[in-house]
């Protein structure tokens, strides 16, 4: 089947099998880096909102041979695994002394988001976007988010700055944020796949520790998810710094986290550019890719250029 068609024949199926007392929606949603997915949803009739189920992986596995049929149960258990974990009414977003406290910020690129940004409540910095989001619970495998539009602010009747100082504060208190170093963010998951096979541990270390290696340290926050927003926390990188005795390269790895490097002679900011740029296009996936372009925070004047 074409995409067209497999969308149909799975929106087809799913309501024969959610029976006539669910109503099954397809939905189109803009997502980071104005990528574009469709989704099936599943609503009971008291529901308000239920998890959106992307169809462009099935449709993948549908490439690559998976029977169809198997996928529309795959997409039915998904809904019946996560259809409780959502208990929101539309009421609940518009009511802003409910919300303040879990408003939360992220960091996207300008370029790549303009049909998004276009919707969004945002402030930009360098080549980048502060975008905001509602956090409204977690799990170990997931989080459930909604993304604040300028109607959202229009009727909870605040400015973007308002928004802003808000999200400064929740993000830090709740998500934190640290910088580590990189080898040592290695070792940790080296460990934890080694098991107990501690000889294969060892040796890998071993031969880290032997590498060329670039100072590098990874700041993000406690969740390492959306963690490269941390570098909005200036005392943090001027702490850093201060220890380093010298100004710091920001290489944004992706939205998740970013890489810090101090600044030596020997590394040009060119070819660290490069290397960012080879690592976006091999090793995140589009929908997480930061930008293109490698930072400096300057010391002296405790801001990022």
């Amino acid at each position: 089947m074409e995409y067209k068609e497999f969308v149909d024949y799975i929106k087809k199926q799913t309501k024969r099998i959610a029976g006539k007392e669910k109503k099954v929606e397809l939905t189109h949603i803009i997502k980071n880096n104005d990528m574009e997915y469709d989704g099936i949803v599943i609503l009971d009739k008291d529901d308000y909102i239920s998890p959106t189920i992307y169809l462009d992986y099935y449709y993948e596995e549908y490439r690559e041979g998976k029977d169809i049929d198997s996928i529309v149960m795959e997409i039915m258990l998904a809904y019946e695994q996560n259809k409780d974990r959502i208990d929101i009414k539309p009421s609940d977003i518009y009511d802003f002394e409910a919300v303040k406290g879990r408003i939360m910020f992220k960091l996207v690129n300008s370029k790549k988001n303009t049909k998004l940004l276009s919707r969004l409540v945002h402030r930009p910095i360098l080549d980048l976007e502060i975008v905001y989001y509602i956090l409204f619970d977690e799990f170990e495998d997931g989080s459930i988010t909604s993304l604040i539009y300028t109607n959202h602010m229009e009727r909870w009747g605040v400015t973007e700055e308002d928004i802003y100082r808000l999200a400064y504060e929740n993000t830090r208190r709740v998500l934190g944020a640290s910088i580590r170093r990189m080898d040592d963010i290695i070792k940790d998951i080296l460990f934890e796949q080694a098991g107990s096979n501690r000889q294969i541990y060892e040796e890998t270390v071993e031969m880290l520790n032997m590498g060329c290696g670039i100072d590098m340290y990874v700041l993000t926050n406690d969740r390492k998810n959306l963690g490269a927003v941390s570098v909005l926390y200036t005392d943090i990188l001027y702490e850093f710094a201060k220890k380093m005795e010298r100004n710091l390269y920001i290489l944004p790895s992706s939205i998740h986290e970013v890489i810090i490097i101090p600044k030596e002679e020997e590394y040009k900011k060119e070819d660290l550019s490069l290397m960012v740029n080879e690592i976006n296009s091999t090793e995140v996936h589009p929908s997480e890719v930061l930008s293109e372009n490698v930072y400096e925070y300057d010391y002296a004047s405790n801001r990022i250029i």
